[in-house]
């Protein structure tokens, strides 16, 4: 079962330090590092945000996410009252602290999300002791995992979804074995909807193998294979 936050902070002040940190550009000795900071601010951002498709993974946000404190350090630094100064610093570092706090209680409670998830585990575990020649991956994020877990020792391969002639001849090979995310965590779940529609012009039916579970008991991948439909 997926544990709940009550009442706990996901959210933090830095949105509003930075338009507070704006005011430095009003005043002399900050103007040059404030604007720096902006600058620097929007030249990291404003690609990503005008690029289709672009900052959607954590990493992105991540390499990127130090920059907007380059505008609130600068501002900070030319308050001429130190205790404000290193009032507003504290209440800063405990909102990100809070924060920060609150995604580790969910990753403890909940476990991490499917891209990380810890059914890899007995995924990797139940493709060994499967031992199908061919093991297909349909769904993103799952070959280099099982890879790594499996040390390169796991017959899996990638497919090509836009090559029909490869689909159908996949979906022929009853020792063939196929791994996708469920349909709730699929992440393109076209991929799988490609390989059944070939398997079904070509009169083959989906035959289910294993369920795999993460530890809070979420069905995260679905291992099958295909055979003729019976006349």
């Amino acid at each position: 079962m997926i544990a709940k936050a009550a009442h706990h902070p996901t959210t933090n002040f830095t949105i509003a330090a930075l338009c507070a940190s704006c005011l430095g550009l009003l005043a002399r000795a900050s103007r040059k590092p404030v604007l720096f900071g902006l600058l620097a601010f929007a030249g990291t951002w404003l690609p990503m945000v005008l690029t289709a498709g672009a900052g959607a993974a954590a990493h992105h946000v991540i390499l990127l996410w130090p920059f907007q404190f380059f505008a609130i350090a600068a501002a900070l630094a030319a308050i001429p009252w130190t205790w404000m100064a290193a009032a507003v610093t504290l209440i800063l570092c405990a909102a990100n602290l809070s924060v920060t706090n609150e995604y580790y209680w969910q990753l403890a409670a909940n476990g991490p999300d499917i891209r990380w998830t810890d059914a890899l585990y007995p995924l990797e575990h139940r493709l060994e002791t499967l031992r199908s020649p061919d093991i297909y991956i349909v769904d993103w994020g799952i070959f280099e995992s099982v890879n790594m877990l499996g040390d390169h020792s796991l017959p899996v391969h990638p497919v090509d979804f836009s090559n029909p002639e490869e689909l159908r001849r996949i979906v022929a090979d009853p020792r063939a074995a196929f791994v996708a995310h469920t349909s709730p965590y699929a992440y393109f779940p076209q991929q799988r909807g490609a390989l059944e529609d070939a398997a079904f012009s070509g009169g083959y039916e989906e035959v289910p193998i294993d369920i795999i579970y993460d530890r809070n008991g979420r069905p995260t991948f679905d291992v099958f294979r295909f055979r003729k439909i019976p006349l």
